[in-house]
């Protein structure tokens, strides 16, 4: 899945009760954490 499709299945299921940032982490480490498109 990409981070579009992962948004709307959210959009889809969950409250809109406060704005939310169209990224999907993946993982993280330290101070940096990344996206499931590979972005830091």
């Amino acid at each position: 899945m990409n981070t579009q499709e992962l948004i709307k299945i959210e959009d889809d299921y969950f409250i809109n009760t406060f704005t939310r940032q169209p990224i999907v982490l993946d993982h993280g480490e330290g101070v940096k954490v990344t996206d499931i498109d590979g972005n830091e």
